[in-house]
């Protein structure tokens, strides 16, 4: 066998487990290391361990991002071969005809697994992401406020709303949602300080200096948070009702 790959077969089975463990986003990488471990080191993999399939699985995220199609679709045929009533596998392939732009077929696929499952959290954001790739904000709102009255402590589900009401300049509602996250992790500096934000575009000067002050008492060299200070100080002494203050 012609080992061209600059790593050892290890070298590339560690790094690739390193990276799913940590979750760091490094998708060429991913891909370079797959290539090698798949056609290189073919003869050296057990496809009967989980850890093979995963790598597998792994793999084919990172081709979405580098839009590697062909090799995408080889690993999707893997999965499917190995795993033909999967739900998961469904997703994945939902998620290669999404990163293709084939909205539709991956809005059907997506539909398909909600039909035998409601509740499934990977196809519901799915959705919403298309929802949004196509422009189409308010059903992505709606599809996201439905999400999160049934999951109510995702933070991922609550921030994505923020920024989705942000967009349609619904601050007020932005705002709620920033709460919402605040109850969940109260000593987060950084939902303080995104409170503190939408507050201060909202000319609420008083109530974003009260959360950007909480922002730097919970990280005490937040430099973004004592900017904040430093501007809702200005904007209230300009205020004319602070001249007799």
């Amino acid at each position: 066998m012609a080992l061209s790959s600059p790593l050892s077969y290890k070298a590339v089975t560690d790094r690739l487990t390193e990276l799913r463990t940590t979750g760091e986003r490094q998708p060429r990488e991913v891909c370079t290391l797959g290539h090698w471990l798949f056609l290189e080191y073919n003869g050296f993999m057990d496809t009967s361990s989980a850890v093979f399939w995963l790598t597998v699985e792994q793999v084919l995220l990172a081709t979405l991002d580098t839009k590697t199609w062909g090799f995408a679709n080889k690993l999707l045929s893997m999965l499917r071969k190995k795993f033909p009533e999967s739900k998961r596998v469904d997703l994945l392939g939902g998620m290669l005809l999404e990163a293709q732009g084939q909205y539709q077929d991956a809005t059907s696929v997506y539909q398909r697994v909600l039909q035998t499952d409601e509740t499934n959290v990977v196809a519901q954001k799915r959705m919403v992401a298309i929802a949004k790739a196509q422009g189409r904000l308010t059903d992505a709102i709606a599809q996201m406020v439905q999400y999160v009255d049934v999951h109510s402590n995702d933070q991922d589900a609550w921030l994505e709303l923020c920024d989705l009401y942000v967009s349609r300049s619904m601050l007020p509602q932005a705002a709620f949602a920033m709460e919402e996250l605040l109850l969940l992790q109260p000593l987060n500096h950084i939902y303080h300080q995104k409170y503190a934000e939408l507050h201060y575009t909202m000319q609420n000067y008083d109530i974003a200096l009260k959360y950007h002050c909480r922002s730097l008492e919970l990280c005490t060299d937040y430099l973004r948070a004592l900017y904040g200070i430093k501007q809702c100080l200005i904007k209230l002494s300009t205020l004319p009702n602070s001249a007799g203050a």
